[in-house]
């Protein structure tokens, strides 16, 4: 007979540990990361000092023990605390020598499991009934992004949130110092694509300022372009493709193009960075496509809200009409916006 583990929440059984975090495994699947964008995040103290702040949050820790790589253990932190070392007399500093670079030090959850093999810290200095902890290891390797980077902490179960790189003579930590380390367990996102084919020449004309511009062409400045935000979106990533744009023979237009998310009024609107075109003054007429790709953040204000997309563009110089350029039938308009999530 095959003897297979506790099947779990069955009447009169007694389900052990490690069945339940192979249970949130099943439901939560592989890797360690935080639940949400700012979930655990390391920062300075509200006055800087000698300790760190960390947020309140959730995160999933996948077990290093042997044998145990299909088990995750569930950490929760119902407030944000400050922490200033585990006997609370604060992190310790540098003298006036550091190594090259700075000290650099990890800042990681440690899983005080006693089932577990390894640990960090001494199970004589575990706080009654805490299974869970914030620690220290210093000094750790340049290259050191993971707890699995770190000798010290080898089959240590545990995530590692930040780094704190230390210059010499210092005990006062600032956000300057910190390297976020966390990502998302499971970040979501969601795509949206937008093409249209134009059916009349459309022609640049403006030499408004960035960002005002021109929507242009304006066939993606009506429903098309109408887009919601998820609410889960912290940053979405534009790749706007203007296919097939024609300039006239011997025209010498310079300008920009760009990508807009919400009106010219609005505060929060979300702009890209420029993209250029730089016609050669001479010769016959000729095609080029122009391509923005840009990753932005996207403002509280605007998540889970609807706002039109605008493809944007301005000439540096006016010209006359025979000289600017233009699209029409045998060009199109492409938007591919990929809204996602990220720790912040």
């Amino acid at each position: 007979m095959v003897t297979f583990d506790q099947a779990t929440y069955i009447d009169g059984t007694v389900n052990p540990g490690a069945i339940l975090r192979r249970n949130t495994q099943r439901d939560a699947g592989t890797g360690s990361g935080v639940l949400r964008p700012g979930d655990l995040k390391i920062t300075q103290l509200d006055t800087p000092g000698a300790g760190v702040k960390i947020a309140a949050g959730d995160a999933l820790v996948q077990s290093r023990a042997p044998g145990a790589e299909r088990e995750t253990y569930g950490v929760p932190l119902s407030t944000s605390q400050n922490y200033l070392g585990d006997a609370g007399s604060g992190i310790p500093g540098t003298g006036s020598s550091v190594p090259a670079g700075g000290r650099r030090d990890m800042v990681f959850l440690e899983l005080l499991d006693p089932g577990l093999p390894t640990s960090y810290t001494p199970e004589v200095d575990w706080p009654e009934g805490q299974s869970v902890k914030l620690s220290i290891v210093q000094n750790v390797g340049d290259s050191a992004l993971r707890i699995e980077d770190v000798p010290a902490l080898a089959n240590v179960t545990g995530y590692a949130l930040a780094l704190i790189t230390y210059p010499a003579s210092t005990a006062t930590v600032t956000n300057a110092m910190i390297t976020d380390l966390r990502a998302l367990a499971h970040p979501r996102s969601e795509r949206v694509l937008r093409s249209v084919d134009l059916t009349e020449d459309k022609f640049l004309t403006s030499t408004a300022g960035y960002p005002d511009g021109q929507v242009f062409p304006t066939e993606l400045s009506g429903g098309e372009a109408l887009i919601k935000i998820p609410e889960f979106a912290t940053h979405v990533r534009v790749v706007a493709t203007w296919a097939s744009v024609r300039f006239p023979a011997g025209t010498n237009a310079l300008g920009n193009f760009w990508v807009q998310i919400s009106s010219n009024a609005d505060p929060d609107k979300i702009v890209t960075p420029l993209g250029s075109f730089d016609a050669p003054g001479v010769g016959n007429q000729f095609r080029e496509s122009w391509v923005k790709g840009a990753t932005v953040a996207i403002p509280v204000s605007k998540r889970g809200k609807t706002h039109n997309v605008y493809p944007k563009a301005r000439l540096n110089n006016a010209l006359p009409v025979g000289e600017r350029p233009y699209m029409n039938s045998q060009s199109s308009m492409i938007l591919d916006l990929e809204f996602f999530e990220a720790v912040a």
